[in-house]
């Protein structure tokens, strides 16, 4: 961490215009206590005003999705930490570590003042722990200690002076777990949840040794618990010893052809695990029940009218297009390509198929005013994007087909009610005509009443 010279923590952040910008164009971070003026290095770099927008957009972005974290609790202190898998120093070292936001940091002192990174070590991503291991047989000669396994493969051994001291920093930990995993969640979380599936399975990240672990499946995310759960205690605020989360939408299990009784589930963010059950029969169970509960959440957000946000790394064959965007309501999909300075809208009118052209990328196929196009999307979730924007072409085309249908129906009932309205009225005999004075009377047996 030799070249870093700050961090701003974005829950306190908000993004406005630079008042007197002297030197091109520019705008102002303001946090608690100061303000960070962005500009282009470069002022003669073209296309600076869209390269600078692109990096506003961003930290926009960031700075909302990161304000549940405004008020969280912060939680500093020594402890000891251990590199394991993934570090090439396994020495103890004595660190002070800061619960921050999303962001468990360490330094190698105390920080002098809240921003002052010169002393720090390196931090942990709360997002990026897949397993938090409570166990105390990971150190030799600290027994209050735990294991942080990242998505990556690297893991942590974190040790505290007592029992209790570690109690509070892994609650701490889990709670901000729990409430990261809402706050990134695709959807608001004002839909009302339902357990459909409880089991023990078995749960391998990236090769490793396979770890038992209690799942819980509902019509929202999949769960996993370290010990069995009752569905009261589940169903009461998530219950105690969760160990990690994952929101149905924009997530997928694939098969594995050649073991039936495992699958691989990747999340939203593209990080994968490789489930397996006790058979081949409720592996199948389990994998069609999260296929289809993700479906029908995607298309019940869209008939509600709500919006679903996706995020990925994107990139294409030729650049890398970064982190990338996705909102999806039954009007259309828009893209916001940040780093690339792009935004691509298009109209569910517009959308002609949605599709997988290989197991990292989704296409769509879409209709302009004077040709067709198709997007193609490289990223590690693939899978769950084009699972949630078919499911939501689905809904929006079967509304529509509805709506056509009903409208015809009626249109069909008018007109019926039209015709028996006309066949039921008395015909209107015709007025006789008024006899002209020069005209003479008709005479008996003629013409004039022959019918009658």
């Amino acid at each position: 961490m030799t070249n870093l010279k700050g961090m701003i923590y974005t829950p306190a952040c908000r993004v406005k215009d630079n008042p007197t910008p002297k030197k091109g164009p520019s705008f102002i971070v303001e946090s608690k206590d100061k303000e960070y003026i962005f500009s282009v290095a470069d002022s003669g770099q073209a296309d600076a005003d869209n390269y600078l927008l692109s990096w506003r957009n961003s930290l926009e972005y960031v700075i909302e999705r990161s304000a549940g974290f405004k008020e969280a609790e912060v939680l500093e202190g020594w402890l000891q930490k251990r590199g394991g898998k993934g570090h090439n120093y396994k020495n103890w070292k004595k660190r002070h570590f800061l619960l921050r936001g999303n962001l468990l940091s360490y330094f190698g002192d105390v920080r002098s003042k809240e921003d002052d990174v010169s002393q720090l070590k390196g931090f942990i991503e709360m997002s990026q722990i897949v397993e938090l291991d409570t166990t105390s047989d990971h150190g030799v000669g600290y027994d209050f200690n735990w294991r942080l396994l990242l998505g990556n493969g690297k893991e942590y051994i974190v040790a505290a002076k007592d029992e209790a001291e570690k109690e509070k920093w892994i609650g701490a930990i889990r709670k901000r777990i729990k409430k990261l995993a809402k706050l990134a969640h695709p959807i608001a979380l004002d839909y009302k949840e339902t357990v459909v599936s409880m089991a023990r399975l078995s749960r391998t990240v990236r090769g490793k040794t396979p770890v038992s672990n209690f799942f819980v499946l509902s019509n929202l995310n999949l769960r996993y618990y370290k010990n069995d759960i009752s569905k009261e205690a589940v169903e009461d605020d998530w219950g105690k010893g969760l160990l990690g989360t994952m929101p149905l939408v924009g997530c997928a299990v694939l098969p594995e052809k050649d073991v039936p009784d495992s699958a691989t589930v990747i999340d939203v963010t593209g990080n994968r695990f490789l489930l397996t059950a006790d058979s081949a029969a409720q592996m199948a169970d389990w994998t069609e029940n999260i296929n289809s509960l993700a479906k029908d959440l995607v298309k019940q957000i869209i008939s509600r009218g709500d919006t679903i946000r996706l995020n990925c790394l994107a990139r294409s064959e030729s650049q890398n297009n970064g982190y990338t965007a996705l909102c999806i309501d039954k009007n259309n999909i828009q893209l916001n390509f940040f780093m690339l300075k792009r935004k691509v809208d298009i109209s569910f009118k517009q959308l002609k198929r949605v599709y997988m052209s290989d197991e990292e990328i989704f296409c769509l196929r879409y209709e302009t005013s004077d040709e067709i196009r198709v997007l193609n999307i490289i990223c590690a979730n693939a899978k769950g994007v084009h699972a949630a924007i078919h499911a939501a072409f689905e809904e929006v085309k079967g509304e529509r087909s509805e709506k056509k249908a009903s409208a015809q129906k009626l249109e069909k009932r008018e007109r019926k009610k039209k015709k028996k309205t006309d066949s039921s009225s008395p015909a209107k005999k015709p007025k006789p005509k008024k006899r002209s004075e020069a005209e003479p009377p008709a005479e008996a047996g003629s013409d004039a009443d022959a019918d009658v």
